[in-house]
């Protein structure tokens, strides 16, 4: 498969597009020559990624990693929570903490995710596999 797209910081896409299984990834403003070529060279089993891509996706990971590597245990059930739509005062009740610690856990985890609110740590934690923890 050869993805075309129009994102330039491509790290978490390309992440996914590898995971699926893409054999390249190139800009919707490549050239025909250069898109042809790609395609040719996918068809010989070749990969068509770009010299940065793959740089990419290693720096976008080991920040990904980072990120988790960051969160205490804590922080990490209640990312759970969060990312299952949970308010504050439910995150304290299935963790048998006060609201204001819920609160507080969460306005950690949004520092060290380096995110600006709820909605955008709960689509960080469901794009790192949090919600196969929350199933558990």
């Amino acid at each position: 498969m050869l993805a075309l797209g129009t994102h330039d910081d491509a790290g978490e896409m390309l992440s996914r597009l590898l995971e699926a299984g893409a054999a390249g990834y190139l800009r919707k403003q490549t050239p025909a020559v250069a898109i042809l070529e790609a395609v040719r060279r996918v068809a010989r089993g070749e990969t068509a990624f770009s010299q940065e891509q793959p740089a990419q996706v290693r720096c976008q990971r080991e920040e990904a990693r980072r990120r988790r590597a960051s969160l205490t245990e804590r922080e990490q059930e209640v990312l759970v929570l969060l990312a299952q739509g949970k308010s504050n005062r439910e995150i304290a009740q299935a963790l048998h903490i006060t609201p204001k610690t819920a609160e507080h856990h969460v306005a950690s985890i949004l520092g060290k995710l380096d995110v600006a609110n709820r909605t955008a740590a709960a689509v960080w934690a469901l794009s790192q596999g949090f919600a196969a923890q929350a199933k558990k």
